[in-house]
């Protein structure tokens, strides 16, 4: 996702809902300054939302009643 998928991440964290934002990029907006978006990606994580940067996702598969979410360095996220 890019940076509107981290904003509903945000609103949804809001609202009680785990939320693991992951972003293909090393940077959510790599168009501003790196000071603003160091202190924008820390108010985001302090609202509850985790973010995975520079990591995009290879394969999604169901099992069980979960979703399992593989990105490309080998981590899976049960969802």
């Amino acid at each position: 996702g890019g940076y509107i998928a981290v904003e509903l991440g945000q609103m949804l964290s809001g609202l009680g809902v785990k939320d693991v934002s992951i972003v293909a990029r090393s940077s959510l907006l790599k168009f501003v300054d790196s000071s603003v978006v160091e202190v924008l990606e820390q108010e985001i994580t302090r609202s509850g939302v985790k973010l995975l940067k520079g990591n995009a996702h290879t394969s999604v598969h169901k099992q069980g009643d979960s979703l399992i979410v593989t990105l490309e360095n080998g981590t899976e996220l049960k969802c």
